[in-house]
């Protein structure tokens, strides 16, 4: 599964959308605000690992959107050649966040969630 990272326009220059930033929903309600979360991973792990995220908002039937944005330790081009990847499951009042990649990887890893609002 492919992982979509929004894109915005900033002063002229192309950049992830930065967390508490919204998209406009389909239809001219609702929309999309970011949140961002740092999941630590701390001892290597090998090809999956999930980090529970405590949030009172969220429900089992909440809709996410999750997506890695590069930090310091885990840089673009890291998270491309191992081809990192995040999934958000909602359960009641947290999220569950899997992340993906090929062979050893650790952390912390930066991801912007948001919820449809």
């Amino acid at each position: 599964m492919a992982v979509r990272r929004p894109l915005v326009l900033i002063d002229g220059q192309l950049a992830v959308l930065p967390a508490g930033d919204s998209l406009p929903g389909s239809g001219g309600g609702g929309g999309l605000v970011l949140s961002q979360v740092v999941l630590p991973v701390s001892t290597v792990v090998v090809e999956e690992a999930e980090v529970v995220v405590l949030d009172a908002a969220i429900s089992p039937s909440s809709v996410l959107m999750a997506f890695l944005v590069p930090n310091d330790d885990n840089d673009a081009s890291s998270l491309a050649d191992d081809q990192m990847q995040v999934a958000a499951t909602p359960e009641a009042g947290q999220i569950r966040f899997t992340l993906t990649g090929i062979g050893p990887f650790v952390g912390p890893f930066t991801v912007n969630y948001g919820v449809s609002a």
